[in-house]
């Protein structure tokens, strides 16, 4: 099966895997970045606009591209000079793979309903959100993520949560499979 591929570099890095035959994502931040859609189409320039958590019109951070043919693409997103990807949405798109792992000025993540077997949020120490419900995966580590307010992580294959060192935490949605040695540490 082909899959496009999603890449944001500069102050900003994110690489996405997905089956789909178009690209559609919301981004919010500051600065300006060029999507290269991986297709031979010309790339495209977008300023991106602080998120607003209580903005109803979300429609203004959404991102998209059509493509002629369900393909492999590698899209690259690129910041220009002081450029930060603040909030990710990549909700029900297919994601076998997803690295935010370059982008620590991530305050929000929305991953959910996704194909993803593992997520390394280890550094993005700005993140106050994080939204990966309905995936496959095995293990979450969020030690690091001290700032983190809201964690939604059920629907997963989870069989152990830590959430020990995340004395900020208000607003904890989880499950645990269940399996002999099933442990939550609050």
């Amino acid at each position: 099966m082909n899959t496009p591929k999603i890449l944001a570099l500069g102050e900003a890095h994110v690489t996405m895997t997905a089956v789909r035959d178009r690209g559609e994502f919301k981004l919010g931040g500051t600065g300006t970045v060029t999507i290269n859609w991986g297709d031979r189409s010309k790339s495209e320039t977008f300023n991106l606009i602080p998120f607003d958590k209580d903005d109803k019109n979300k429609k203004k951070y959404r991102v998209k591209h059509r493509y002629s043919e369900k393909s492999e693409y590698t899209i690259t997103i690129t910041g220009k000079v002081q450029a930060s990807i603040t909030y990710l949405s990549c909700c029900n798109m297919a994601l076998t793979a997803l690295d935010v792992s370059q982008n620590p000025a991530l305050i929000e993540l929305w991953c959910q309903y996704n194909d993803l077997s593992e997520l390394d949020v280890s550094r993005n120490t700005a993140l106050i959100a994080l939204h990966c419900g309905g995936n496959n995966l095995a293990a979450l580590d969020v030690s690091q993520n001290t700032a983190l307010l809201l964690l939604s992580c059920y629907n997963n294959e989870l069989t152990a949560l830590d959430v020990s060192r995340n004395a900020a935490l208000e607003q904890l949605i989880f499950d645990i499979r269940e399996v002999h040695s099933s442990t939550c540490l609050l």
